[in-house]
């Protein structure tokens, strides 16, 4: 794979590509639509050993995690579920330096005001670390919302690349991380937001 082409690492599609072969030995994905929706190198995943160090084409996860939505429906809601997976998965099979460190950040005491707003801020520029050890392509940033201070967003720039399904697995991913590493128990607090062209991520409640 070029350096060039945007890309994802193998730990990040290895999923995908290992429910796609299984669907298709199952009988639940046709020839014919294997043949329809991918591309013969897209076709080939399904037959090869992911190499989890890897780098695999963004567009082929795209076209992968498209046809499983078709396939499983409820596309959105299916997305951030995966991306959740993702995220445990990770951090069970302990590949990533920043996931065991994020894990560690648990904390079952409460922290209030604003040395609690710094510490989660903290927390989630350790997970945007992530996004360089999985992609080749894009740069998160952790900024303090401009419409909204006792909350965080986390803009993506250099996005023209970052696929839709990729956007909401993401989000998934980032609400799972930040539950690892919050001892209050959050869940389901940060959405996709490209309403301004651009893609974020915003808090939905304050920290």
């Amino acid at each position: 794979m070029s350096t060039t082409t945007p890309s994802i690492k193998g730990s990040g599609i290895s999923s995908l590509i290992e429910d796609l072969a299984k669907m298709r030995d199952d009988g639940r994905l046709s020839a014919a639509l294997l043949e329809e929706r991918l591309t013969p190198t897209d076709r080939a995943l399904l037959d090869q050993p992911v190499n989890l160090a890897g780098w695999y084409d963004v567009h082929s996860y795209r076209r992968l995690a498209e046809l499983i939505c078709e396939v499983e429906g409820k596309r959105e809601i299916l997305l951030r579920q995966r991306g959740a997976a993702a995220a445990e998965r990770l951090a069970a099979a302990g590949l990533y330096q920043q996931m065991e460190s994020v894990t560690r950040l648990r904390n079952d005491e409460e922290i209030d005001g604003d040395e609690g707003f710094q510490a989660y801020g903290r927390l989630l520029r350790l997970i945007t670390t992530l996004s360089g050890s999985l992609l080749n392509f894009s740069r998160f940033r952790v900024e303090v919302d401009p419409e909204k201070n006792d909350r965080y967003s986390i803009h993506v720039s250099d996005a023209d690349d970052f696929p839709e399904v990729l956007a909401y697995t993401t989000e998934g991913f980032i609400n799972a991380m930040a539950k690892m590493g919050s001892g209050r128990g959050r869940t389901d607090s940060w959405v996709l937001d490209r309403s301004d062209g651009e893609l974020r991520f915003r808090m939905q409640r304050p920290v």
